[in-house]
């Protein structure tokens, strides 16, 4: 039988990017608001920049999953650099400059994009896991629609998925995952494999702090949170398809005059603390 997923192992992320589909923070984006995704995505018009966050997520995730090309994507500077002072300003121009278009990163995120990076490799659980495939490209088609999706996991085996986030404190984490969509991102990865190999996995994070001592943790996502992942991003795929198919994307309540009322969530009406 022919698979239902197409996988490509050697692909850039910023090619992966441009594939056709919708992934995983599309499909968060579009759920909270189509015409912030049309925004983001599909207007002609935005010019964006990577966050500085974004970036050193990137260079974390390339120093822990794909080491040997790390050098090739980010130049590492080995000084300390002033950016208000001319001297700082000149220093940096001469690293542009070496970098040669790789991304530059300044020695304080030098400093902790390797504790990160250590933390991770040096997890009891990590270093049990083995050998398996990393950064492997995945499209697949879901929903109503039969609407593109695309993904790319961290890490796989025949046996389990493994997400590396960074993340403010391991307890916040918790709250991540749902405000953050990363259910989503899960639900997404079981399936597109489950379609290219029918092959069952479990999903886990390993969550990093992004602050010394960069404590690290395993987290196992249940089946009731993969479940309702699926169920949300099979939800967006439906939406994305109808937005395109009427080239309507609506704002905050399919309203530009949208009146909201606001109240205090429970737990501060109660006077519990958080």
């Amino acid at each position: 039988m022919e698979s239902q997923a197409k996988l490509i192992e050697e692909l850039d992320i910023n090619e992966y990017h441009q594939m056709p589909g919708i992934s995983a923070t599309g499909i968060n984006l579009i759920l909270d608001c189509p015409k912030r995704y049309w925004h983001e995505y599909m207007n002609p018009l935005r010019q964006g920049k990577d966050s500085a966050a974004y970036m050193l997520g990137r260079a974390v995730h390339m120093l822990i999953l794909e080491t040997d090309k790390f050098h090739e994507k980010f130049y590492c500077m080995d000084e300390k650099v002033n950016l208000t002072t001319k001297v700082g300003k000149e220093v940096y121009e001469n690293a542009k400059h070496i970098a040669n278009r790789r991304e530059i990163l300044r020695l304080d995120d030098v400093i902790s994009v390797k504790e990160i990076a250590t933390s991770v490799l040096n997890h009891s659980v990590w270093k049990r896991v083995g050998l398996g495939k990393v950064e492997h490209s995945l499209f697949f088609e879901g929903g109503t629609y039969t609407t593109p999706l695309k993904s790319r996991p961290d890490f796989y085996t025949d046996k389990i998925i493994i997400d590396v986030k960074t993340t403010d404190s391991i307890p916040g984490f918790m709250r991540s995952i749902y405000s953050y969509g990363y259910h989503r991102q899960a639900a997404m990865q079981v399936d597109a494999l489950f379609k290219l190999d029918g092959k069952a996995r479990n999903f886990s994070f390993l969550a990093v702090e992004k602050k010394a001592p960069y404590l690290c943790s395993w987290v196992s996502l249940d089946e009731a949170s993969i479940d309702k992942g699926r169920e949300d991003y099979l939800h967006g795929a439906d939406l994305y398809s109808e937005c395109l198919l009427n080239d309507e994307w609506p704002g905050y309540g399919g309203s530009e005059e949208l009146c909201i009322q606001a109240s205090l969530p429970k737990w501060i009406q109660n006077g519990e603390n958080y």
